[in-house]
């Protein structure tokens, strides 16, 4: 709770980018593992049950799953750039504008990954 709570009351880019950041972190974290198991059972239960399964994930439903994956990957990425700039090229009195970039880039991006994959 105390996560939220912070969220709730420090209300500035800075914290909402650390916030996407670490979710997006945690989301990657879950889908990597559920990829690694899904990919796997080519191996564990033969190529029949393999197409079977990326057959089921080509509908509508699996390319939203798709687009908000890369929509996480996007956020998480952005966000770690701008956290190496801050840390490393101290530009910590830029972290709004860092901040901003961030965003865009995320809207740019995904824009042009809606219109590919839809």
């Amino acid at each position: 709770m105390g996560f939220i709570k912070e969220l709730y009351l420090n209300r500035h880019p800075g914290q909402y980018a650390f916030s996407m950041h670490r979710v997006t972190g945690v989301v990657l974290t879950i889908y990597l593992l559920l990829h690694i198991t899904l990919h796997s059972t080519a191996l564990l239960f033969g190529p029949d049950i393999y197409d079977k399964v990326l057959l089921t994930l080509e509908n509508p439903f699996g390319r939203l799953l798709e687009l908000l994956t890369m929509l996480a990957v996007v956020i998480h990425m952005s966000n770690g750039l701008r956290l190496l700039l801050i840390d490393f090229f101290d530009m910590a009195r830029g972290h709004r504008r860092l901040a901003f970039l961030a965003v865009s880039f995320t809207v740019i991006f995904m824009g042009y990954a809606v219109w590919v994959i839809l």
